[in-house]
């Protein structure tokens, strides 16, 4: 084992994640130097890249994959300025009765698509006045977001392309996506609600109508 190696698991093996300027001020090395071991690291499996400029510990992934916030974590370091919504919420919730292969959200950065050995994350742009409505909380020292359930819904919709659709008179919004909104109370049912009239969208206004006839009442 290097002694590069040493510090660096004594340095950083609690961290979630760190980056190439942090490697650098414990090796005392120049970049380059370290774009080399962080390199080898990856290649000997020790190390995970999390985006371009971020790493996790192999050994934190292995102890803390399975913890419920791990997920929200990793999103923040790969969009700061995002929170997990859309499908990834609602599945948790049990409306979305499909499986979803990706952890999903948005951002007020631009739309992206991360893949690796952490995970598919996807993440779409929200214009700033229709960012928000999301809880937020600290894991390992990183501050995660996660919608509520009615801005979930309403992000899911807003986002979904074929939005032209909610407006017609012979189409079941619900059954056709198959969402469980059966139970929904009344808190989730006037946020959604809120987020509806707060877009001033005319395909939202008929997201909304068309849930209310066929389910809600």
């Amino acid at each position: 084992m290097s002694k590069d190696w040493q510090v660096l698991q004594e340095k950083l093996g609690g961290v979630p994640y760190f980056g190439n300027v942090d490697v650098a001020q414990i090796l005392g090395k120049e970049e380059a130097q370290v774009k080399q071991i962080l390199y080898r690291y990856l290649k000997a499996r020790k190390i995970m890249r999390i985006k371009r400029g971020a790493y996790m510990m192999r050994e934190f992934f292995l102890v803390h994959k399975l913890n419920f916030d791990f997920a929200g974590m990793v999103a923040s370091v790969i969009a700061p300025r995002g929170y997990l919504s859309t499908e990834y919420i609602l599945h948790n919730h049990g409306v979305m009765t499909e499986a979803v292969m990706a952890y999903t959200g948005v951002t007020l950065g631009k739309t992206q698509r991360i893949s690796s050995q952490l995970g598919s994350y996807i993440f779409r742009n929200m214009k700033p006045d229709l960012y928000g409505g999301y809880k937020k909380k600290l894991a390992w020292g990183v501050e995660i977001r996660e919608a509520s359930l009615g801005k979930a819904l309403f992000d899911f919709l807003y986002l979904r392309p074929h939005g032209w659709t909610y407006g017609a008179s012979n189409y079941d919004l619900v059954e056709d996506l198959r969402l469980n909104l059966f139970d929904w109370n009344e808190k989730d049912k006037n946020e959604f609600a809120m987020w509806v009239e707060k877009s001033e969208s005319k395909k939202m206004k008929n997201a909304l109508n068309n849930i209310k006839e066929h389910l809600w009442g």
